[in-house]
């Protein structure tokens, strides 16, 4: 198969680990080929709960650094007792459907399909 034409894309990302005042953010460079993709091998290693992805992103991190904790220990960002009660903010389906305002659906419709998708379709 031959390669098409390649584009690099530039992005970057923050992982954090609960319970830990680490982050590490990363700048990573995508060549996007449609050969690795869609590589069977790729994707069988990357099944989960026997279900196995479409399409695989492949990704070259040039840059890798970590952050100082200060501001995870100034926010008490793992201090459960200092977040707000559960209850007291929008859930996620509020918060999309505000933002997407769609005609002929209501907030509960999309509470509905959340749970029915984390129940049945989660892998």
């Amino acid at each position: 198969m031959p390669f098409l034409p390649m584009r690099m894309i530039r992005a970057s990302g923050t992982a954090n680990w609960p319970g830990s005042t680490a982050s590490a953010s990363r700048n990573w460079a995508r060549r996007r080929t449609s050969a690795s993709e869609r590589d069977p091998e790729i994707l069988r290693h990357s099944a989960v709960q026997g279900k196995t992805p479409l399409l695989a992103i492949g990704v070259e991190v040039e840059q890798c650094f970590f952050h100082c904790a200060k501001a995870f220990l100034r926010a008490h960002l793992w201090a459960h007792d200092s977040w707000p009660a559960r209850d007291s903010l929008p859930s996620f389906a509020c918060m999309l459907f505000d933002q997407i305002k769609p005609a002929g659906a209501t907030v509960e419709d999309y509470e509905r399909d959340i749970a029915e998708g984390n129940a049945a379709r989660l892998y």
